[in-house]
């Protein structure tokens, strides 16, 4: 029986019974007085609260988890496996038997909805990232007379691009060293917004929110929205990865723990801040005012390119499996009593 309004003290419900519709009124206070209860159930269910209410289910004898899921909806009946499946299976396997026996249309979508929804969570995963906070790491205040610029707090960050980096230092540099170094340059704080060191670790530099100082300038330029800096995020990368014959040794190569933390951070800024993968550049490509850059270097640039058409492969699934959610959840909500 579903109750779909209320007029005085009589519902509004829909049921079948003997294989029939039935759609009346009926007393509230009748209802009440007939139909089995099972504390917290109630409320779980009004806040779609699937494996909670599964749970106070499980808790029941057979004959009251009957009672009570024939008061559910179909799609209410579906929404519970997706809740039973989300959690615990095994303990709540009388709830699920119970609804194949009483709906089993039901049953399957709630189980197509929780394949979907496994799914749908296995690519979200791919574009989180762990990142070392400035206070876990002891960053230094900024020192915002040396030239400092915030982002409007009122509107969405204005970011529209990506910028790749290496450090040109050795491979074994921490944030600690890199952060003296540029202090020393006269910056007001780490110039980039993520630091990744050897061990493939990422760091939090500059905040997102400040715009930053890796990318260049245009000289005698007054309006810091068409600075190469405005809107771009910075990643560095320890280490040199380019030749060069003044250094006297081969260059370094990115780590694999690196090459795999720069992929995951690209992959999860671009869906993050809504930006396209062809807005991850090296810093060669940006366009800048002084001598034409070779950074990142010969040795990262080529992943750099990779991780343009990898973010766009991982949004790409991602997209599918957004689309195979909803529409499993329209199956789930759409579903009718049989």
């Amino acid at each position: 029986m579903t109750v779909i309004g209320k007029e005085g003290a009589n519902l509004h419900v829909q049921a079948m019974q003997g294989g029939k519709a039935y759609d009346g009124y009926v007393s509230q206070e009748l209802v009440e007085h007939l139909s089995p209860s099972a504390p917290g159930f109630e409320e779980s269910l009004a806040a779609k609260d699937w494996p909670a209410a599964a749970q106070h289910l499980s808790k029941l004898q057979r004959t009251e988890i009957d009672d009570l899921l024939k008061l559910c909806s179909a799609s209410e009946l579906a929404h519970l496996t997706l809740g039973v499946l989300s959690s615990k299976p095994g303990p709540y396997q009388r709830v699920s038997e119970a609804i194949a026996r009483l709906n089993f249309a039901a049953s399957i979508a709630g189980t197509q909805l929780w394949l979907a929804q496994s799914a749908l969570e296995s690519e979200q995963a791919k574009f989180q990232v762990k990142v070392i906070a400035r206070e876990a790491w002891g960053a230094l205040p900024p020192d915002k007379g040396k030239g400092w610029d915030e982002y409007p707090s009122n509107t969405h960050l204005p970011l529209t691009r990506i910028v790749v980096h290496h450090t040109a230092d050795p491979l074994g540099q921490t944030v600690k060293d890199l952060e003296s170094k540029e202090r020393k340059a006269g910056y007001a704080d780490m110039p980039y917004h993520f630091v990744i060191a050897r061990n493939g670790e990422i760091y939090e530099g500059r905040r997102i929110n400040i715009v930053g100082a890796h990318a260049g300038e245009f000289k005698n330029n007054k309006d810091i929205t068409k600075d190469p800096d405005y809107g771009a995020i910075g990643i560095v990368l320890t280490g040199d990865f380019e030749s060069r014959m003044e250094n006297g040794w081969s260059p370094d190569k990115p780590t694999q723990a690196q090459l795999t933390s720069l992929q995951r951070l690209l992959s999860h800024l671009v869906w993050k801040y809504s930006l396209s993968p062809d807005s991850i550049l090296k810093h060669s490509e940006v366009k800048r005012d002084g001598k034409p850059k070779v950074c990142p270097g010969e040795h990262l640039s080529s992943y750099v390119d990779l991780g343009k058409t990898v973010a766009r492969q991982a949004l790409k699934r991602l997209k599918a499996a957004e689309d195979e959610f909803q529409a499993a959840e329209q199956r789930a909500s759409t579903l009718k009593l049989k």
